[in-house]
C-alpha cells in the first residue's frame, strides 16, 4: 500500500476553466484529485475533466470565511488512464481567482478510500501547520495531508514521521505561497509541517484517512470533514 505522486502546482489565469499541467495516472490504481480553490465569486463545485474516465468528489471543506479565502475539493478519478492534462470547470459566471492542484495514485486502499477529512486554517499564524483527525476506523489505515503556506523564501519539513512526496516544493497561486504534501504507513492522527521561515504567515492544511483493502472493517463516519480555525 502506497500514495504515488504524480503532480502538484497552479493556474492563475482566473475565469471559470482552469487546465492542469500533465499527468500520466495508472488505470489499476485510484488516483486523488485535491483541489484548493480562491474563490471571486462564492465557491460552486466544479466539474473534473481529463486523464481519468471518470472523477467523483469525495470532500468539499466548509465553506470559507469570505469570498477570498480558499476552499478545498477531493476528487478520485476511475476508469481508463490517459496521459494528459486535467480540466477544472467551475461553470458560467462561477470565475475563480486562481487554483492550487495536487495528484497521486493510491495503490493498495479500497475504492472508496477517503475514511474522513480534516481542514485546518490559520491566518498569521507561524509554523508548524497542524490538524488532528478524530480516531481512526481502523489501525490499518493510513494518513495522507497536503499543505500551503503563504512564503516563498521558506524549505518546507515533513512532519515527525512522514514522507514528503513531492520532489519539492513549488510556488502557489497569486500571493505567492508553497505547496507541500506527505504521507504515512501508519495511522497518524496528529498531522504537522513546517518551514525553516518561522513568521505569520497564511496556511492551509487538509488531511485525510485512507482505508487500506484488506484492513480491519472499516466503521462509517457521522462526518467526514470538518473545520479546524487557528488564530491569527
Amino acid at each position: 500500500m502506497t500514495v504515488h505522486y504524480l503532480l502538484h502546482g497552479y493556474n492563475t489565469t482566473g475565469g471559470t476553466s482552469f487546465v492542469t499541467a500533465s499527468i500520466s495516472p495508472n488505470a489499476a490504481r485510484r488516483t486523488l484529485l485535491v483541489l484548493q480553490t480562491l474563490p471571486d465569486n462564492p465557491a460552486v463545485v466544479p466539474t473534473i475533466s481529463g486523464a481519468r474516465a471518470t472523477w467523483t468528489r469525495k470532500v468539499t471543506s466548509p465553506d470559507p470565511l469570505g469570498t477570498a479565502d480558499p476552499k478545498f475539493y477531493v476528487f478520485y478519478g476511475t476508469g481508463a488512464a490517459t496521459a494528459e492534462a486535467v480540466t477544472v470547470n467551475f461553470g458560467s459566471g462561477n470565475d475563480q481567482l486562481a487554483i492550487n492542484y495536487w495528484f497521486v495514485d493510491l495503490e493498495g486502499y479500497t475504492t472508496d478510500p477517503v475514511v474522513q477529512a480534516v481542514f485546518a486554517t490559520s491566518t498569521g499564524g507561524g509554523s508548524p501547520a497542524s490538524a488532528t483527525l478524530a480516531a481512526f476506523a481502523s489501525g490499518s489505515n493510513h494518513t495522507f495531508a497536503i499543505g500551503y503556506v503563504s512564503d516563498t523564501d521558506s524549505i518546507l519539513a515533513a512532519g515527525s514521521g512522514f514522507t514528503a512526496l513531492q520532489p519539492a516544493p513549488v510556488n502557489g497561486w497569486y500571493d505567492a505561497g508553497l505547496l507541500h504534501s506527505q504521507w504515512v504507513a501508519a495511522a497518524d492522527t496528529s498531522v504537522d509541517f513546517s518551514w525553516t521561515v518561522v513568521s505569520a504567515n497564511d496556511w492551509d492544511i487538509i488531511a485525510f484517512e485512507l482505508a487500506v483493502a484488506g484492513g480491519s472493517p472499516v466503521a462509517p463516519k457521522a462526518s467526514n470533514h470538518y473545520r479546524q480555525r487557528r488564530a491569527a
